[in-house]
């Protein structure tokens, strides 16, 4: 299912964008060079001091091989031909159209996370009244607050992998499922003492092998291999690296020195939290239950819109109108199953299945709990 698409956009750059820390993965845990990957210091072909001409170039130009990621939640390439025709075709929001549109109930953005201006008082984040990848998305910070249900890392979780660095041993890593408000950071893990996993030790790095860190007494500390700290694999248990959020453990076999594993963990770079962007644009679509029936202000004009209510918990007004029971709403996928329930989403209703109409942190409907702004095939019956 889900959805239809609004307004969110790829990770991009702006030339007003502030210096900086750099959020993984576009920090130097993944990206070689860091600044001087996306920035061009003189002749820069764009006019914002980037390598790319174009917003959505410059994402594209790393974003274009990651349908390989385990789960193929991104789905990346995405070509212009995948980006939203109303009522006609596309899967993704538009990045490169009008910002303003009165015919898709669109408006300029006046919040202030989206209307950061230039020195010559134009929006920073819309050139030339156009969306952009990072009219939504700051690619240097992904702030957990905006979306801490949205963590992901490009490592499946759950599942051992083999090494990718020396590999001499046969060894295999898992990726638990990082928490909530896990750090956006890239990990780098090296095998320092060689042996099964009770025996093994490694060494740590977020900046792809530049500084490292070992363990000392509890504490993660400079790594020194004299003499050596490198942390216990654990014995097959989960062991925290340095955010406690972040978790693995190492399977069955041998580990040599010199196998390396290399995952980051990180956001979407949102600049808001994820509904109050859709609300910036489509502001007229944000109406409570009372000025859909007509309340003072909303009344039906032959101009005015009505849509769904949003911003209201189901069932909060006791209008009725919602299905609940003992006070809960129930939420029904698309076959009239409540959602949660064994086999409403087909084989035992896997958790966080992207058909799932999901409310916010509040329990609120928001226009995201229908519609998504990417990779949206808008048919209820299919997990994404």
């Amino acid at each position: 299912m889900k959805k239809i698409t609004l307004a969110l956009l790829l990770s991009g750059v702006v030339a007003a964008a502030p210096a900086g820390a750099i959020d993984a993965p576009h920090d130097r845990s993944f990206c070689t060079g860091s600044c001087n990957a996306c920035h061009k210091t003189h002749s820069a072909p764009g006019g914002a001091i980037t390598i790319e001409a174009g917003n959505a170039n410059l994402c594209a130009s790393c974003h274009k091989a990651d349908r390989t990621l385990p789960d193929n939640r991104l789905k990346f390439p995405w070509t212009s031909g995948e980006q939203a025709v109303p009522r006609t075709s596309g899967v993704h929001h538009r990045w490169d159209a009008p910002a303003q549109s009165a015919e898709h109930g669109a408006q300029t953005p006046t919040s202030p996370a989206l209307s950061a201006l230039k020195k010559d008082g134009t929006l920073a984040y819309l050139p030339g009244g156009k969306l952009q990848c990072s009219t939504c998305h700051d690619v240097h910070k992904a702030n957990p607050a905006f979306a801490p249900d949205r963590v992901h890392a490009s490592l499946p979780t759950g599942v051992f992998v083999a090494g990718n660095g020396a590999v001499t041993g046969n060894g295999t890593l898992r990726l638990d499922p990082p928490a909530a408000g896990a750090a956006a950071r890239g990990y780098l893990v090296e095998i320092t003492v060689g042996g099964s996993a009770t025996a093994a030790r490694f060494k740590l790095s977020n900046d792809n092998g530049a500084s490292w860190w070992g363990f000392s007494t509890g504490t993660w500390v400079a790594y020194s291999a004299s003499p050596e700290n490198g942390r216990s694999l654990g014995g097959g248990a989960t062991v925290t690296l340095n955010d406690p959020a972040v978790g693995v453990a190492f399977g069955v076999g041998t580990f040599a020195v010199g196998d390396q594993w290399k995952f980051y963990v990180s956001y979407p770079h949102l600049r808001a939290e994820l509904g109050s962007l859709c609300d910036d644009c489509h502001r007229e679509r944000v109406q409570d239950h009372s000025c859909i029936e007509g309340g003072a202000g909303c009344v039906a004009d032959g101009v005015r819109t009505f849509s769904h209510p949003v911003g209201e918990a189901l069932d909060a007004n006791a209008q009725g109108y919602d299905r609940v029971a003992a006070g809960a709403p129930q939420i029904l996928d698309a076959d009239g199953r409540v959602q949660g329930s064994a086999g409403s989403n087909g084989a035992g209703d896997p958790g966080g299945a992207t058909n799932d109409l999901r409310l916010d942190a509040q329990g609120r409907v928001r226009c995201t709990s229908c519609h998504s702004p990417h990779n949206a095939d808008s048919n209820a019956l299919t997990v994404d």
